[in-house]
């Protein structure tokens, strides 16, 4: 490959970076782009001045998106609510570690009350609690947030 078609391959890619259309739709979209291209340079154009033609890979994107706007897509916003589900998770795994794990302390997860209003009465404590099983649930919502963060950036929703 010389320089030539690596300054192309990195327009291409550039322009299609910019592009908001769905994926099948946006490989078709700079399929023909790059087959436009690559004819005007097959043709005698200088790779130089088809480039400069286009211009910028904002402009020619701006250019492409403008001209199938009926098909433009945003991001998710729900990716958001995950990021911030993830978020939550890991302070929570610190906080949990810092303060349970480091210290040694068991933290009952049931308590139960014997007796009644005539007589005496005492608290038992039913089941302890596992630090560690509580520290993978915190490590489990971090995973989920960030799993469902990629999955929702990586889907698009139509504009109405």
């Amino acid at each position: 490959m010389n320089t030539n078609d690596a300054r192309l391959t990195r327009y291409i890619k550039a322009v299609s970076r910019r592009l908001d259309l769905p994926r099948e739709l946006r490989e078709r979209v700079i399929s023909d782009f790059s087959t436009t291209i690559n004819a005007r340079v097959e043709s005698g154009e200088s790779v130089d001045a088809v480039l400069s033609s286009l211009g910028s890979p904002k402009a020619a994107a701006a250019e492409l998106n403008d001209q199938m706007k009926e098909y433009i897509c945003r991001r998710s916003p729900w990716r958001f609510a995950f990021l911030a589900l993830a978020v939550a998770g890991l302070v929570g795994t610190v906080i949990w570690f810092n303060v349970v794990v480091s210290v040694n302390v068991t933290v009952p997860h049931s308590v139960a009350v014997i007796g009644g209003a005539d007589g005496p009465t005492s608290i038992l404590v039913a089941a302890k609690g596992s630090p560690e099983l509580e520290m993978a649930g915190w490590i489990a919502l971090m995973l989920a947030g960030i799993a469902g963060f990629i999955l929702m950036s990586m889907r698009r929703v139509k504009k109405k």
